[in-house]
């Protein structure tokens, strides 16, 4: 008797081999897109902080400037390496000051609020907060967080 030999003998092997493809080209994808994503919110973080300290570097200029002189009303822009932050305003509450200060780098945006004692400069509280809305008027700029 002649063997009759089957036309089918490497089929099992061929789609194995495509499921196996598309199973890695699916994870490589998912890891893929998953490192993309990672990567903005690194930048956005790193943009958060950066906005976050021109933010504390007008708060402590406003320090300095109140303790020099007591009658220091803010609303100026500072420049910290070519990066503006805005000294909103100055208010005084009892005989302490609040100091208001933004900044923003690339979209991410600061806010902050510091109440101080004038004289010494001691630092009562440090807030961020989500928006400024100060009395009479706007800040150069009115962000939210």
């Amino acid at each position: 008797m002649k063997k009759i030999k089957s036309q089918n003998t490497g089929f099992i092997a061929l789609i194995t081999t495509i499921i196996i493809s598309i199973i890695l080209l699916t994870i490589i994808t998912g890891v893929s897109a998953m490192s993309f994503g990672l990567r903005f919110n690194i930048l956005n973080s790193e943009l958060k902080t950066k906005s976050t300290r021109l933010a504390e570097a007008c708060a402590e200029t406003a320090i300095l400037n109140l303790v020099q002189n007591s009658s220091y009303g803010g609303r100026e822009t500072i420049f910290v390496k070519g990066s503006p932050c805005y000294i909103c305003q100055v208010d005084t509450l009892g005989v302490n000051k609040v100091i208001y200060t933004q900044a923003s780098s690339s979209n991410m945006y600061s806010n902050l609020k510091v109440q101080i004692e004038p004289t010494s400069g001691r630092v009562i509280s440090w807030l961020e907060t989500n928006s400024i809305t100060i009395s009479g008027g706007t800040c150069t700029i009115l962000l939210q967080v």
